[in-house]
Formats: C-alpha cells, structure tokens, sequence
C-alpha cells in the first residue's frame, strides 16, 4: 500500500528522521524499541539496546500491513527550543509527571525508553531555525528534492510560530 501523495508505504526503508518539538527525543528512536502486533506477531529491537526495551502493543485489522522486521534509522535529530537531556534527572522527573495519574503502564513504557535513549541519547538541537542550514546539508545526500521542501515548509512554520509566542 503506497501513499500516492508523499510516496511512502510502509515497507519504504531506511528512514531519515527529523522531529521537530522532540522533547526528550524517544521518538527519535523507534528502531531501539519493540512491538507486538495483535498478541502475535513480535518485532525485536534493530539492534541490541544494552537494557530491557519497552514493548508497545498494537491491535491492527485486516487491511493494515504488518511488517516483518524493525524500522532502518539511518540518520535522526531532533529540533527543539527545551530539548530534555536524558541524563537531566529533574528534567525526567517533569516529564514523568506529565503522565496521568492511574496510567501505570504508560509511565512504566516511558521509563524503559529512557532507560534505551540513555544507553546512546539521540542527538538534538537546541534552536529554532538557526539549526536549519545545518540540518538540511545534513539530509541533502539522503532525500529527494520534494522531501527537503518539505521540511523546509515544516521548519519555517515551526520557526514562525515560535516567535508568535509571547
């Protein structure tokens, strides 16, 4: 199943990722967790992770492509005016707040992927558009031209409305 519009499907592979507002980063690194598709199908972590990595569990029907394998990171940053260091105790503490009271199983989830990103942290910047130059020389070699307009469009709307901000 293919994405006429952006041209992705699912088994498109290696990924470059980019998040933009990436806190702490754990979105940068799907690759280092595991899933459960449907009680059934596992996907391992693609690489050892040193620590127990978190499972996150899905219940998909039958029209959705399962796939057979974990996701290829070959490049990743994150872009954030805060990001929070993993090593930064009150900075975890503040996001672990962030958890509803009573969502045990979501906090335990968030503690296991810390526990992965601090084994080797996701690399972040901390700065709005000034980051931009850099990362987009960064991606040039690995993304087509509609793909780096792209980012360029996310990006400038991220830098314009931070400085909406009061």
């Amino acid at each position: 199943m293919r994405d006429s519009a952006s041209g992705f499907s699912p088994s498109s592979q290696p990924l470059a990722l980019l998040e933009i507002g990436a806190s702490a980063g754990l979105c940068l690194i799907p690759d280092r967790y595991a899933y459960c598709y449907n009680d059934i199908v596992h996907i391992r972590p693609a690489s050892e992770v040193g620590v127990a990595p978190p499972i996150f569990s899905c219940e998909t029907n039958l029209e959705t492509p399962i796939p057979k394998r974990n996701v290829e990171v070959v490049w990743r940053a994150g872009l954030d005016l805060e990001p929070i260091a993993v090593h930064d105790n009150d900075k975890v503490a503040w996001l672990e707040a962030l958890v509803w009271p009573g969502e045990q199983d979501r906090l335990s989830l968030l503690r296991q992927a810390l526990s992965v990103a601090r084994q080797a942290p996701p690399r972040q910047l901390c700065r709005g558009i000034c980051g931009l130059t850099s990362l987009l020389l960064q991606l040039r070699l690995r993304l087509t031209q509609h793909w780096l307009s792209f980012i360029a469009r996310c990006l400038l709307t991220f830098h314009l409305s931070m400085n909406a901000l009061p």
